[in-house]
């Protein structure tokens, strides 16, 4: 999971550059790369759940097609499918966090009237942090159920 904890670690600094006056430009990156910690800490689990997470499947081009094919706007459709209710806490976590901090994302992205606080970057990056560690720890065959549904496998 280096990729995502690496990811939050950046939001965390973005956010916390210039201390007494951050800049909205390093606010909404720090949004912005918390929601992109939690999406690759996805397809890190989707890929190692699928295809293996040994250092020799993840150099496979199995590993990098499952991990490219995740596809943001199904893996938020995902997450508030109704085969996924009663699911354990851990997997509740990320499935609360996934669609929230991926709209976060769009209005740091795309809106430019939005304006940020420091605090907003910093809870944008505790949340990717406690999604993914939600994900992480969830059941298997939750997380199995779950990505299935992220990669857009729907039909039963």
């Amino acid at each position: 999971m280096a990729l995502s904890s690496d990811l939050i670690a950046t939001a965390r600094h973005l956010a916390n550059v210039h201390q007494r006056r951050p800049r909205q430009a390093d606010l909404r990156r720090s949004i912005s790369t918390a929601y992109y910690a939690l999406f690759h800490g996805l397809a890190e689990v989707t890929a190692g759940r699928l295809v293996g997470s040994t250092g020799a499947t993840q150099k496979s081009a199995a590993w990098s097609r499952v991990y490219r094919n995740l596809n943001h706007l199904t893996a938020k459709k995902a997450c508030s499918r109704p085969e996924l209710q009663g699911c354990s806490q851990d997997l509740a976590q990320f499935l609360a966090a996934f669609p929230r901090l991926q709209e976060l994302r769009h209005q740091a992205d795309y809106d430019p009237a939005a304006r940020f606080k420091q605090g907003e970057a910093l809870s944008a990056a505790d949340d990717a942090e406690r999604g993914l560690a939600g994900l992480q720890a969830a059941p298997r065959d939750e997380q199995l159920d779950f990505i299935t549904l992220a990669l857009g496998m729907t039909r039963t």
